[in-house]
């Protein structure tokens, strides 16, 4: 996209303004203010489906998480940690979900 904008001002200032062609002139400066306002709309509906699939995501693990843990038996806390285990889970869950979004890009 960056590179787009200047090939067309070069077009413009080499070709269209001294063969006088009003119409690409026109259209050169047109499409060379609608670039940067189209790449940008675009980085923000990209990040607004990625925010809302992660947290989509992180709810849905963090729900099956939650799951897994209340169903076990309460000897099992006796030998674990509940709070550090939920803490470890929930970091892991996000290195998890942050390497799902890169790998969708």
């Amino acid at each position: 996209m960056s590179l787009i904008t200047p090939f067309v001002m070069g077009k413009i200032i080499d070709e269209y303004i001294p063969k006088r062609m009003i119409f690409r002139i026109v259209f050169g400066i047109i499409l060379f203010v609608t670039i940067p306002f189209i790449s940008v709309g675009l980085k923000t509906i990209y990040n607004y489906y990625t925010i809302k699939f992660i947290r989509k995501k992180g709810n849905e693990y963090a729900i099956k998480i939650m799951e897994n843990l209340m169903y076990k038996e309460m000897a099992y806390f006796d030998r674990e940690n509940s709070l550090e285990l939920l803490s470890y889970a929930s970091k892991e869950i996000v290195g998890y979900v942050n390497f799902e979004v890169e790998e969708l890009s």
